[in-house]
């Protein structure tokens, strides 16, 4: 009969230790889950917020190396107003030599030979907002050592055309725009000419409160 007694009082302090030790347990998953699900989102938003202050001196960067008379923003008052905001230019990087910098050692003038495209389109991981899109195109008559001219494709037959790999530059943006002209007084996007401005904005409110990052760079191209 105290076996028996033993017994029971046995399985009662079992039972007792496994729910505290399963409580315990249940507190600290939950507080794991809960540390890695905000890492994962500060992770996230920071690479975000690199990308929309990145993705403008990289454009900068490609389209100093270009010419005025071979770059064209869009959409304008010739294009249709349909297409994605965004640009495209003559690029003197030679795609069968690792992209270097190439020009023509006789006449101390760039070669080109591809065009760059840049354009604003949905973001693939969130319907709501923008992202930031890189194509390359090489003609297969293009001549390097001809003037620049610009490319007769846009925005919209860059983004549309599936065999050019895709390259995302920055997620998650509200607004994308390059243009000639000082912003804060006009732009023009029938022409280029210096100064050329890059704008990308980060407009986040789906964490509760406004953070609006605005990245805006002015630039001069070769002519």
């Amino acid at each position: 009969m105290r076996k028996k007694r033993l017994s029971a009082s046995s399985l009662i302090e079992l039972l007792v230790y496994a729910t505290i030790f399963f409580v315990i347990f249940g507190g600290v998953y939950l507080i794991f889950t809960a540390g890695v699900k905000y890492y994962t989102s500060a992770r996230s938003m920071i690479e975000v917020q690199q990308g929309v202050q990145m993705a403008p001196f990289r454009l900068q960067r490609e389209l100093m190396e270009s010419d005025l008379n071979g770059i064209t923003f869009y959409p304008n008052s010739t294009s249709s107003q349909i297409i994605p905001r965004g640009v495209v230019f003559i690029s003197p990087r030679n795609p069968s030599n690792n992209n270097s910098f190439d020009y023509n050692t006789a006449t101390g003038r760039c070669r080109w030979y591809k065009y760059v495209c840049y354009y604003a389109g949905t973001d693939p991981n969130d319907s709501q907002s923008l992202a930031i899109f890189r194509k390359e195109y090489v003609p297969a008559s293009m001549n390097p050592n001809a003037n620049p001219v610009q490319c007769g494709y846009d925005t919209g037959w860059f983004q549309g055309n599936t065999s050019l790999q895709a390259e995302i530059v920055a997620r998650s943006i509200s607004s994308f725009d390059v243009s000639s002209g000082d912003p804060a007084q006009t732009t023009d996007y029938n022409k280029a000419f210096n100064p050329v401005c890059i704008k990308v904005v980060l407009q986040d409110v789906k964490s509760g409160s406004l953070n609006i990052i605005n990245t805006q760079l002015l630039l001069s191209v070769r002519n």
